[in-house]
C-alpha cells in the first residue's frame, strides 16, 4: 500500500469483478490520514483513492473527503465509527474522536475519472497557462483583477505540484500524506483552462460598424474563440465573432457572425468551406 496519495492506493491489488463506488464524508478530523481511512474502510472495500476538500476557519481542524473504493461488502447505513477501528496515526496521542462518534457517508453524485496525465505534463500545462495569463496582463493592464486572481490560483496549484513531486521521490515514507492527489490536480488544471476559455469568450462582443458576415457551415466544435482564431488566420481585421446556439439546448447551430474592421478588403476565396453572406 502507498500512503502518499499520488496515484492510486492499493494499485496492485486485484479488483476484478468488484464495483467501484464513492462516498462523501462532509466532516473528518485532519488527524485521520490516508492510512486511517483505508483501515476503517477495509470492512467495506478496497480504497483506491481519496480526494480532500480543505475547510477554512473556524473549522481548520476538520476537512471533507471523497473516498473511492471497490466494494467488497455493502455499507448497511450511512455512518461508520472510526474510533472502534483505529485511534489515529499519533499512537502516543489521544484520539480526537470518541468511540460513540461517527463519520457520515453520503453518496458521491459525480465521480471524477482518474487522470492519465503525469506531473510533468501538468507542469507543462501550468507553464502555458502562466504564459497566456501574462500576455493578458500586459495587454489589459497590470491591475486586471480577474487575471491576477487566476495567477494566484495558479500559484497555489504550483505549490500542490511541488508537494506531489516531493512525495513521489519518497514513496516509502509510511505517513507521508499530500494535500491533494494527482487526480485532483489534473481536475484543477482542466477547470482553470475551461474558465480561461470562458472568460476569453466573454470578451468577444458583437460590434457594430465595419463589415459583418453571416457564416454558415461552422464546425460543431467551434466556439467564439475557435471562430475568432480561425478567421484571424484567413483574414486580418477581425473585431468580433459570435456562434449562434440553440436557445433551449445551448448547442451550436453551425452558423454565426464574424465582424471585420472598416476598410478591410475581404478575400473570401480562401473561405471555401464556409457559406458567407454580408449582413445588411
Amino acid at each position: 500500500m502507498t500512503t502518499n496519495n499520488i496515484y492510486r492506493i492499493h494499485a496492485l491489488v486485484n479488483t476484478d469483478g468488484l464495483t467501484l463506488k464513492s462516498v462523501y464524508i462532509p466532516s473528518i478530523h485532519r488527524d485521520y490520514d490516508v492510512n486511517t481511512i483505508c483501515y476503517v474502510f477495509r470492512a467495506f472495500g478496497i480504497v483506491c483513492r481519496i480526494d480532500r476538500v480543505e475547510k477554512t476557519k473556524p473549522e481548520r481542524d476538520f476537512l471533507s473527503v471523497f473516498v473511492y473504493y471497490y466494494e467488497t461488502s455493502e455499507i448497511l447505513n450511512n455512518r461508520v465509527y472510526p474510533g472502534a477501528y483505529l485511534p489515529n496515526r499519533h499512537s502516543m496521542r489521544r484520539s480526537p474522536i470518541n468511540k460513540n462518534e461517527f463519520w457520515v457517508l453520503l453518496p458521491n453524485k459525480k465521480m471524477f475519472p482518474d487522470t492519465t496525465l503525469t506531473l510533468d505534463e501538468i507542469s507543462q500545462r501550468f507553464d502555458r497557462m502562466e504564459f497566456d495569463l501574462g500576455d493578458d496582463l500586459k495587454s489589459q493592464g497590470q491591475t486586471d483583477q480577474d487575471t491576477l486572481d487566476e495567477l494566484a490560483i495558479l500559484s497555489e496549484n504550483r505549490e500542490y505540484l511541488r508537494e506531489l513531486r516531493h512525495a513521489q521521490k519518497t514513496p516509502n515514507c509510511m505517513y507521508l500524506d499530500t494535500t491533494v492527489n494527482i487526480h485532483q490536480l489534473a481536475q484543477n488544471v482542466q477547470l482553470m483552462e475551461e474558465r480561461y476559455v470562458y472568460n476569453k469568450e466573454k470578451n468577444f462582443r458583437f460590434m457594430v460598424g465595419g463589415t459583418t458576415l453571416l457564416v454558415e457551415n461552422i464546425p460543431p466544435e467551434f466556439r467564439e474563440l475557435e471562430l475568432w482564431n480561425h478567421f484571424s488566420t484567413l483574414q486580418s481585421g477581425v473585431i468580433g465573432a459570435k456562434v449562434c446556439r440553440d436557445p433551449k439546448t445551448g448547442e451550436p447551430m453551425g452558423m454565426g457572425y464574424v465582424c471585420f474592421d472598416e476598410g478591410v478588403a475581404l478575400n473570401t476565396e480562401s473561405w471555401a468551406s464556409f457559406k458567407v453572406s454580408v449582413v445588411v
